[in-house]
Formats: C-alpha cells, structure tokens, sequence
C-alpha cells in the first residue's frame, strides 16, 4: 500500500460499482466511480426466444446483465421447462443475480468462462445448451460446447459500449488515483483510450481474470495483479501480491 493507501477507480457498468464503493469505503479506502462501458439492453433478442419450441437441456448466463435483461425468459426457465437445476452462472456475482429470481445456478471456482467450463464438462452426448450473453465478446463457450457436438442457441440480451473520456488523466492525477479495477479486456481497451501513457507507472491495475492482467501487461501497465473475485476482500488480498 502506498503512503496515500488505496484511492480506487471504479470502471464496471452502472450500478454495479455501488456494493463495493461502500464496502472499501468502510475499510477506509478511497474510490471514485467512473464507469467505463454502459449497458444497452437488447431485449427483442430474449422475447424472440420464448416462442421457441424446443427446451434447453442447460442454460448458461455469462453475466449480471444477462440475467437483468432476460427478464422474458427467466419465467420460462423457473415454471414451463423447470430448468433452475440445469442453469449454470460465470462467476459468483452472476449466480448471486440468478438467486434473486429464484433460479439455482452452478458455476466454477473463479470468475471467467474457463473456469465455468472446467464446472459443467463433460456433458451427455448431445446436449441442447442456451447462452444468455451480450453482443460480441468472447465466443469459448460456445466454441468448446460445439467442438464437443453440443447445440448452442446464442442469445444476445445486451451490448456494452465503451465510455472513452479524454479528461480521465486529470481525473487520476487531482484525486491521486493509484487503483483501478477491470473486469473485461472492452474496460481496459477503454482505459487505455482515455489515459496518457504517463500516469501508467502510479496505477496498479486489478484485474478479474489471467486473461486480462495478460493484455493489461501488453498495453504496459507496469503493476498488474489478479483478483479471484469483486468483493472488496478480494481486491484488497490481491494487491498483497504487489509486495
């Protein structure tokens, strides 16, 4: 920790930097929200999908707003196939999201599609699998469950668009800013927009997965940790590693 001790920037979408604004305040550390992606919701995708015919064996939802914005299918899965027992989250934030509508989710040890994957394989022989995503983004998934002769029906709910903002250098340099949370490789494609290469070397990055501190140390961000989760334990246990 430096003199100063963690000054945090917050990236993730609204609202979901709120929980852990006020659970790192409370452990008096400092954080500024400032998103860095927004979510706009794409919900013809999953009306569409409630007319189908055909039941999912498994469904998967890589996100909190795959869940959010899925509402039209989400009683679906609950009464008319009873599939809660069927349904699998990428990382714990996710499940925590199902829990709120009532569904009981499956999901891996650490956040990211890998360790989800490494939770629900192998399959039977055949499986009809539904993935509640948003657009673009990693296609692994699907990828690997198709390689294994799996159907995958892609559901996009929502798109995330990037927030570059040419004023964040000024931003980090007044508030003395030192920490900056990411949690997707479109966040820190957006950091880098908005920052100057100069204040690089006074931020430590914390990143969500391997993945992303990976590409985080090719921009050039010289301090890069990994964070198992968004809580602010974890966070704070991954800046250990710095020393």
């Amino acid at each position: 920790m430096t003199e100063q001790g963690n000054r945090w920037l917050l990236t993730r979408p609204d609202p979901m930097n709120g929980v852990l604004s006020r659970e790192l305040t409370a452990l008096g550390d400092v954080a500024w929200i400032h998103p860095l992606l927004c979510i706009e919701p794409l919900a013809e995708a999953a009306l569409r999908l409630t007319e189908e015919p055909v039941p999912w064996e498994h469904v998967i939802f890589t996100s909190q707003p795959a869940v959010e914005h899925s509402s039209a299918l989400l009683p679906r899965l609950i009464g008319n196939h009873g599939l809660a027992s069927t349904c699998y989250a990428v990382g714990d934030a996710t499940r925590s999201k199902l829990a709120e509508y009532g569904i009981k989710a499956r999901s891996g040890n650490e956040p990211g599609s890998e360790s989800l994957l490494r939770a629900m394989l192998p399959l039977p022989p055949r499986q009809s699998v539904l993935l509640v995503t948003g657009e673009g983004g990693r296609t692994l998934i699907e990828d690997t469950l198709r390689a294994a002769n799996h159907s995958v029906t892609r559901c996009e709910v929502y798109r995330r668009r990037s927030l570059v903002d040419s004023g964040l250098t000024r931003l980090v340099e007044a508030r003395e800013i030192n920490r900056v949370l990411i949690t997707s490789v479109q966040a820190l494609e957006a950091l880098v927009q908005s920052l100057e290469s100069t204040v690089y070397e006074r931020l430590t990055v914390v990143a969500l997965s391997e993945r992303i501190a990976n590409v985080a140390s090719d921009f050039g961000f010289p301090k890069v940790v990994v964070s198992k989760a968004m809580n602010s334990e974890a966070v704070r246990l991954a800046l250990e590693s710095e020393n």
